[in-house]
């Protein structure tokens, strides 16, 4: 029987494709919706490339919604598609998210001091393909919960960390849909020196 389906249920959506195209030279620049009372900008310590937390300008504490560009050669380390390529470094290459999520998350269970593992369903963050995780991580401040998310862009990978405050094992309503507003811009060139 072909046609044929439940009243009032329709079919799942597709889920966004694993593989990604990306130049590992380029780096767009992400923002988000800062909610009333938090602060947005680059912290000075690292991972964090971009974090928005009730914390000062520049601090990054929990709980927190953080952004990291990882290293180009981390990603191509742990998710070439093609492994017959040869490294071209204006080039753009296909890369599987799966792959690289699959590795961070078996690297993480075997970490005793999380638990709580839940594989989020796919998704797309500003029209790039999304995969993620959260799980809740013991600490000397008590447990934390996390959930982080894994883009493949042109830029190459960035993750996403939502982040709780100590104590806590559900994320502050604050970052309730923080997710829907991500945008990535692509830098303006900079002006060449005028000609003489």
């Amino acid at each position: 029987m072909t046609g044929c389906g439940l009243p009032g249920i329709g079919t799942a959506p597709p889920s966004p494709p694993s593989t990604f195209v990306a130049n590992l030279n380029l780096e767009d620049a992400i923002s988000a919706d800062v909610p009333n009372g938090w602060n947005a900008g680059r912290p000075e310590r690292i991972p964090y490339d971009y974090c928005i937390s009730p914390a000062e300008v520049g601090e990054c504490t929990r709980p927190s919604f953080g952004a990291e560009h990882l290293d180009p050669s981390w990603v191509r380390e742990y998710t070439v598609f093609d492994e017959k390529d040869t490294y071209d470094p204006e080039g753009e290459y296909t890369y599987n998210l799966d792959r690289l999520v699959s590795r961070s998350l078996s690297g993480k269970v075997r970490y005793e001091p999380r638990s709580d593992f839940m594989v989020l369903p796919a998704r797309t963050i500003d029209g790039n393909t999304a995969r993620g995780y959260s799980y809740v991580l013991s600490s000397k401040d008590g447990p934390i919960r996390l959930e982080e998310w894994f883009v493949g862009r042109r830029d190459g990978v960035w993750i996403l960390t939502l982040r709780s405050a100590p104590g806590e094992t559900t994320l502050p309503p604050e970052l309730d849909g923080i997710l829907d507003t991500v945008k990535w811009t692509t830098p303006a060139p900079s002006p060449s020196a005028s000609p003489t």
